[in-house]
């Protein structure tokens, strides 16, 4: 019989399967599916529709992953939930002020 312990530590040494913790869950990846161009589990960010304005939390599903192409994630959209068209362009995300200003003041004293 064999436990839970043992189960995990067969599969971490087989290499077949690697556990990811994402938001508090632990998902797991088969090998294939880490590959340094795969795009699939990047992190949601702000969304802009170019048409109407409207900001959104997602990411846009126009960005097609090489390695996998047919895979779309809940968080990934096609359409602009306002104004229905396609548009979409992911914001870039900025470092926070607090991390500059702690920088300066450091290189200043």
């Amino acid at each position: 019989m064999n436990t839970p312990g043992r189960t995990e530590q067969a599969r971490a040494s087989s290499g077949a399967a690697q556990p990811t913790q994402v938001r508090g869950y632990i998902i797991t990846y088969p090998a294939r599916m880490r590959d340094p161009h795969c795009i699939c589990n990047r992190d949601p960010t702000t969304v802009l529709c170019k048409m109407c304005g409207k900001l959104f939390e997602g990411r846009a599903q126009q960005m097609e992953c090489p390695i996998h192409p047919n895979i779309i994630h809940l968080m990934d959209h096609a359409l602009c939930p306002a104004c229905h068209r396609n548009k979409l362009q992911e914001a870039m995300k900025q470092k926070s002020p607090s991390t500059t200003t702690s920088r300066r003041s450091s290189i200043t004293s």
